[in-house]
């Protein structure tokens, strides 16, 4: 299967489901590596993952979420509550 088929695969299986929001092949790939991210998995590992050559580029797919840099601020013992968050 090559990147052309997975192109149109895609879109057309999301609209079959039922799913209204524009899906693509990038959003699934961003969804999957934000979701390892968000279960715990390893950043070297989604990297692995994905196939990407440079952890930057994984950076680009695996966003920090409130949830996440409470529970980072949890395991340090900081008070969250002055946690500022902002969408990179």
């Amino acid at each position: 299967m090559t990147d052309w088929d997975v192109r149109e695969i895609v879109p057309n299986a999301c609209k079959a489901a039922g799913i209204g929001r524009r899906a693509t092949n990038h959003v699934l790939r961003h969804t999957v590596g934000t979701q390892l991210a968000e279960g715990g998995v390893n950043a070297f590992k989604v990297q692995a993952f994905l196939g990407h050559a440079d952890i930057a580029t994984t950076r680009r797919y695996v966003h920090d979420t409130a949830d996440g840099l409470r529970d980072a601020a949890r395991v340090l013992n900081f008070p969250s509550p002055q946690l500022q968050v902002t969408a990179t």
